[in-house]
């Protein structure tokens, strides 16, 4: 994917092309004020030398020799520098050609053209004119030195702006470039970037969000991987779990019904009495139904199948239900919302979950006569609460690794779990969820 110039070749680009417009927009300022300026110096000097020819000439009658008058007249006229006057008769010199010292498309585009005016000699009695010819050559190149000098200054200056600018352009963009680098750098999964607060406020302060981000990442990737350690810990405590309960309650039960079989083969070998066969047969039933009530707690604690079964208001009765076995002398009562019954299977078995850990919890620590749960909506979020009348809890104790797993399962799903003192005393946990799993 093209990704175009940099922002510093597009400052830089920029800031040249003002530099140049403005260096243009000066040469053409200069070259259309030459013009009139031309025109205004050679107007000048038509005017003056007319006023002193016209002056001269009208003394010429009284000089007594007005020929040689009109000749020492015209030498005076000869160092002039902006005009040229001659005498135009028969005979006379024709007018010199100009000499151009500027290059003539600088002549064409300021229009420097000679002026010719011409005054009559017949009423100094003499024949032939006067002719006042302004001669601009001196004038434009004047100007053109003006309109070098100043292509040569400008742009020297324009250089040196440019280069002074692009100076300051790249001192101002360096924490761009580290923050583009910083940023590489947790693409790459290195979160230890910390970026220093140099620069404009603007830049600091994305260098400040960047680095708060840095933080915040690496935090996340400690949890992540405590997480993670806390995950096959987990799993390994459940494949303990399960082997214990198949080694001490599976395995005793099996060979009970083992040797059940085998004492009921040899009463039917011997020939023993019915009553004696059936009450084998019976014993080993016996072990048999022990072994599927073995086996129904087991997969209740890996899944409750009621709550496939009835939904998660029936599953919550029957876990509580089945609580009391082991905390019969602790009150329990239970409120819950229809919507419990329409929630998807995530969000239900979170729930369920919530409830038997508090549970576990109660029986196990708070010393509570009385424990309520009640599981309500409110608008699209959906609040499970566990409150007990025991004897509380530290708070700088610790947290188990069920409360912890329970906590990072609940913000994976987009809730919060909460663990305060009540009011009255005890332990109030509380858990806001969201009525469906993203």
């Amino acid at each position: 994917m093209r990704t175009g110039l940099s922002l510093r070749a597009r400052l830089l680009a920029l800031f040249a092309a003002l530099l140049a417009a403005g260096f243009l927009l000066g040469l053409a300022a200069l070259v259309l004020s030459a013009g009139p300026r031309v025109r205004a110096e050679a107007e000048s000097a038509t005017r003056i030398s007319r006023e002193f020819v016209e002056t001269a000439l009208a003394g010429l009658p009284q000089s007594g020799a007005p020929a040689a008058a009109l000749e020492r007249l015209l030498a005076d006229f000869a160092n002039l520098r902006h005009v040229r006057i001659y005498l135009d008769r028969a005979g006379a010199s024709e007018p010199r050609t100009l000499d151009h010292r500027a290059p003539e498309w600088f002549e064409r585009v300021i229009d420097a053209r000679p002026t010719v005016t011409r005054i009559p000699l017949h009423p100094a009695g003499l024949a032939g004119a006067i002719v006042i010819e302004t001669n601009p050559e001196d004038e434009v190149a004047e100007i053109w030195e003006d309109f070098w000098r100043f292509s040569l200054g400008g742009a020297a200056m324009a250089l040196a702006t440019f280069a002074l600018m692009g100076f300051l352009v790249t001192r101002s963009l360096r924490p761009v470039g580290r923050m583009s680098g910083g940023l590489e750098r947790l693409a790459r999964g290195a979160y230890d970037v910390r970026l220093p607060l140099e620069g404009p406020s603007d830049f600091a302060g994305m260098a400040k969000r960047l680095n708060a981000l840095s933080e915040r990442l690496e935090t996340l990737a400690r949890e992540n991987r405590s997480l993670g350690q806390r995950i096959v810990h987990v799993q390994d405590e459940e494949r303990r779990e399960i082997a214990r309960n198949l080694h001490d309650e599976f395995g005793p039960t099996l060979f009970a019904i083992r040797a059940g079989l085998s004492a009921l083969a040899r009463k039917a070998q011997t020939g023993a009495e019915p009553a004696a066969v059936g009450a084998a047969v019976d014993a080993t039933a016996a072990q048999v139904e022990a072994l599927q009530q073995i086996n129904r707690r087991i997969l209740g604690q890996l899944r409750p199948a009621a709550l496939d079964e009835f939904g998660l208001s029936a599953a919550l009765g029957a876990l509580i239900d089945n609580w009391r076995q082991s905390a019969a002398s602790i009150e329990a009562s239970l409120d819950v919302a229809p919507v419990a019954d329409t929630l998807d299977e995530t969000i239900a078995l979170t729930v369920y979950r919530i409830v038997q850990e508090a549970l576990t919890n109660v029986a196990r620590h708070a010393g509570a006569r009385r424990v309520e749960i009640a599981v309500a909506q409110s608008g699209r979020r959906l609040s499970v609460r566990v409150a007990d009348d025991g004897a509380g809890f530290d708070p700088d104790a610790p947290r188990g690794f069920g409360l912890k797993g329970m906590n990072e399962r609940i913000a994976a799903l987009g809730g919060t779990l909460a663990l305060v003192k009540g009011a009255a005393g005890g332990t109030v946990l509380t858990a806001d969820l969201p009525l469906t799993a993203a």
